[in-house]
Protein backbone atom coordinates (compact mmCIF):
# COMPACT_ATOMS: atom_id res chain seq x y z
CA UNK A 1 0.00 0.00 0.00
CA UNK A 2 2.93 2.23 0.62
CA UNK A 3 4.43 1.90 -2.90
CA UNK A 4 1.42 2.49 -4.18
CA UNK A 5 0.73 5.80 -2.18
CA UNK A 6 4.27 6.59 -3.02
CA UNK A 7 3.88 6.15 -6.65
CA UNK A 8 0.64 8.29 -6.83
CA UNK A 9 2.65 10.98 -5.44
CA UNK A 10 5.15 10.62 -8.17
CA UNK A 11 2.98 11.06 -10.80
CA UNK A 12 1.18 13.75 -9.32
CA UNK A 13 4.15 15.71 -9.36
CA UNK A 14 5.14 15.18 -12.75
CA UNK A 15 1.43 15.98 -14.01
CA UNK A 16 2.03 19.16 -11.91
CA UNK A 17 5.18 20.47 -13.08
CA UNK A 18 5.68 22.96 -15.43
CA UNK A 19 6.34 22.63 -19.13
CA UNK A 20 9.56 21.74 -20.08
CA UNK A 21 10.81 24.79 -22.41
CA UNK A 22 13.89 25.85 -23.75
CA UNK A 23 16.87 26.98 -21.27
CA UNK A 24 18.31 29.17 -23.65
CA UNK A 25 16.13 31.74 -23.99
CA UNK A 26 14.94 32.78 -27.72
CA UNK A 27 17.68 30.90 -29.09
CA UNK A 28 16.32 27.29 -27.77
CA UNK A 29 12.59 28.46 -28.44
CA UNK A 30 14.26 29.02 -32.23
CA UNK A 31 15.74 25.48 -32.62
CA UNK A 32 12.01 23.86 -31.18
CA UNK A 33 10.40 26.08 -34.04
CA UNK A 34 12.68 24.41 -36.31
CA UNK A 35 12.46 21.39 -35.06
CA UNK A 36 8.75 21.38 -35.39
CA UNK A 37 8.88 22.85 -38.75
CA UNK A 38 10.81 20.04 -40.19
CA UNK A 39 8.53 17.48 -38.36
CA UNK A 40 5.69 19.70 -40.25
CA UNK A 41 7.54 19.95 -43.74
CA UNK A 42 7.68 15.76 -43.46
CA UNK A 43 4.15 15.48 -42.65
CA UNK A 44 2.39 17.36 -45.36
CA UNK A 45 4.98 15.24 -47.68
CA UNK A 46 3.49 12.08 -46.91
CA UNK A 47 -0.65 12.86 -45.94
CA UNK A 48 -2.83 13.21 -48.71
CA UNK A 49 -5.65 15.34 -49.29
CA UNK A 50 -7.08 17.93 -46.65
CA UNK A 51 -4.68 16.48 -44.09
CA UNK A 52 -1.93 16.72 -46.50
CA UNK A 53 -3.08 20.41 -46.57
CA UNK A 54 -3.38 21.19 -42.64
CA UNK A 55 0.21 19.90 -42.46
CA UNK A 56 1.44 22.48 -45.21
CA UNK A 57 -0.16 24.65 -43.37
CA UNK A 58 1.58 24.27 -40.07
CA UNK A 59 4.72 24.28 -41.63
CA UNK A 60 4.00 27.75 -43.41
CA UNK A 61 2.88 28.89 -40.30
CA UNK A 62 6.04 27.33 -38.16
CA UNK A 63 8.46 29.04 -40.63
CA UNK A 64 6.80 32.62 -39.73
CA UNK A 65 7.23 31.60 -36.04
CA UNK A 66 11.04 30.70 -36.30
CA UNK A 67 11.48 33.74 -38.46
CA UNK A 68 9.52 35.74 -36.11
CA UNK A 69 11.99 34.73 -33.07
CA UNK A 70 14.93 35.55 -35.10
CA UNK A 71 13.68 39.24 -35.66
CA UNK A 72 13.05 39.27 -32.40
CA UNK A 73 16.70 38.07 -31.56
CA UNK A 74 17.54 41.11 -33.61
CA UNK A 75 16.07 43.44 -32.22
CA UNK A 76 17.54 42.29 -28.78
CA UNK A 77 20.95 42.08 -30.44
CA UNK A 78 21.10 38.26 -29.78
CA UNK A 79 20.82 36.99 -33.60
CA UNK A 80 22.58 33.60 -33.76
CA UNK A 81 21.79 33.68 -37.60
CA UNK A 82 20.27 31.16 -39.77
CA UNK A 83 19.56 27.99 -38.33
CA UNK A 84 19.06 24.93 -40.41
CA UNK A 85 15.52 22.27 -39.84
CA UNK A 86 16.80 19.16 -38.52
CA UNK A 87 15.97 15.57 -40.05
CA UNK A 88 12.82 14.63 -38.22
CA UNK A 89 12.94 10.58 -37.40
CA UNK A 90 11.71 8.00 -39.26
CA UNK A 91 8.81 7.63 -36.82
CA UNK A 92 4.60 6.51 -37.12
CA UNK A 93 2.86 9.63 -38.08
CA UNK A 94 0.42 9.50 -35.23
CA UNK A 95 3.56 9.13 -32.46
CA UNK A 96 5.07 12.47 -34.59
CA UNK A 97 1.63 14.66 -34.29
CA UNK A 98 1.82 13.40 -30.71
CA UNK A 99 4.76 14.85 -30.32
CA UNK A 100 4.39 17.61 -32.11
CA UNK A 101 1.11 18.55 -30.29
CA UNK A 102 3.42 18.48 -27.30
CA UNK A 103 5.87 20.90 -28.41
CA UNK A 104 3.71 23.36 -29.51
CA UNK A 105 1.83 23.43 -26.64
CA UNK A 106 4.92 23.38 -24.13
CA UNK A 107 6.27 26.16 -26.38
CA UNK A 108 2.15 28.33 -26.34
CA UNK A 109 3.44 28.14 -22.38
CA UNK A 110 6.65 29.56 -23.20
CA UNK A 111 5.19 32.40 -25.10
CA UNK A 112 2.57 32.91 -22.74
CA UNK A 113 4.90 33.48 -19.73
CA UNK A 114 7.17 35.95 -21.95
CA UNK A 115 3.94 38.11 -23.18
CA UNK A 116 3.85 40.41 -20.08
CA UNK A 117 7.29 41.96 -21.58
CA UNK A 118 6.81 45.31 -22.19
CA UNK A 119 8.26 45.59 -25.45
CA UNK A 120 8.17 42.26 -26.87
CA UNK A 121 5.23 41.02 -25.04
CA UNK A 122 2.21 41.61 -27.66
CA UNK A 123 4.78 39.74 -30.33
CA UNK A 124 4.48 36.96 -27.96
CA UNK A 125 1.12 37.06 -27.64
CA UNK A 126 0.27 36.58 -31.27
CA UNK A 127 2.87 33.61 -31.04
CA UNK A 128 0.67 32.02 -28.26
CA UNK A 129 -2.42 32.40 -30.23
CA UNK A 130 -0.66 30.66 -33.36
CA UNK A 131 0.88 28.14 -31.01
CA UNK A 132 -3.02 27.68 -29.67
CA UNK A 133 -4.56 27.26 -33.02
CA UNK A 134 -1.61 24.65 -34.51
CA UNK A 135 -2.65 22.52 -31.48
CA UNK A 136 -6.43 22.30 -33.10
CA UNK A 137 -5.08 21.75 -36.12
CA UNK A 138 -2.97 18.90 -34.67
CA UNK A 139 -5.97 17.37 -32.79
CA UNK A 140 -7.58 17.75 -36.23
CA UNK A 141 -4.84 15.90 -37.87
CA UNK A 142 -5.32 13.30 -35.27
CA UNK A 143 -8.42 12.86 -35.98
CA UNK A 144 -8.70 12.35 -39.81
CA UNK A 145 -6.09 9.51 -39.29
Amino acid sequence: MERMDKSREVWQRVMNSPPAVPKDGLRGLRRESAALAAAYRQLAGSLSGKAGEKAAQLYREEGATSACLRGLEVLRGEDGGQLKYPQPGKEPTLRLLRGCYHRTRNCMAEYTARAVDPETGAVFRELSDRAQRQCGLLAELMGML
